[in-house]
């Protein structure tokens, strides 16, 4: 099994990416004749696409995933991992179709197994651990763990902003979560989740999936 099969096993699929955790938002609701998306994360399977279809630039990406949730799409971008650490690096993306339900507040346990617990090195992380960051793009929530001399890992999430990115057909707003782990410190290890990485896609992402569009207003969390 690869290094990122392995994490793909250990993450629960029935988890939604979310919004910043500084906003407030409502609680989500299924699109009447569509079942519900705990549901459509359980059945629906992941396929192997080519790294030009990713919809963000990531150099030395080892594999990308993408799966049609319903409405809904995932991609699963695996990173490198040169520490020693046990776990995988990896960035995944949830475009928001039109819509859908309101989405919920950033939480961290969008990264927790079925039994609660984060990512290593994590376990399990507060809410008072937890950092902020802004660039062109908006804020980004992070946690972070430092171990040994030069290893750090963190756990990142943020929702793109309107006009951020030309996104795929049928999606109006764009959610990421990160988890890496570098010998390069923090700068390093968010890199794959800043403004640099994430405010362009190759051409070849977008026409693969459809008419590309910019991110709607609308996609904001609404109190």
């Amino acid at each position: 099994m690869t290094q990122a099969s392995k994490w793909y096993a250990r993450l629960r699929p029935g988890l939604p990416l979310a919004a910043l955790l500084l906003l407030l938002a409502c609680e989500s609701t299924s699109i009447p004749g569509r079942p519900a998306l705990s549901i459509r994360e359980e059945t629906a399977q992941f396929r192997t696409v080519p790294a030009s279809r990713a919809w963000v630039a990531v150099p030395g990406a080892l594999l990308v995933q993408e799966r049609d949730l319903g409405g809904d799409l995932e991609q699963r971008i695996a990173l490198p991992n040169a520490t020693t650490l046990e776990g995988d690096n990896m960035i995944i993306l949830r475009g928001r179709a039109p819509g859908g339900p309101i989405l919920e507040r950033l939480q961290l346990q969008s990264f927790a197994d079925a039994d609660g617990a984060l990512p290593k090195p994590f376990g399990r992380v507060s809410d008072s651990a937890l950092s902020t960051r802004e660039d062109v793009l908006g804020t980004v929530v992070f946690a972070e763990e430092r171990l040994g001399v030069d290893t750090v890992c963190v756990l990142a999430m943020r929702r793109m902003p309107p006009t951020a990115r030309p996104v795929p057909a049928r999606i109006e707003a764009l959610d990421v979560m990160l988890r890496n782990c570098t010998r390069n410190g923090t700068e390093e290890a968010l890199r794959p989740i800043g403004a640099a990485s994430l405010g362009f896609a190759p051409p070849e992402a977008v026409a693969g999936t459809g008419a590309g569009r910019t991110l709607s207003p609308l996609a904001a969390p609404m109190p």
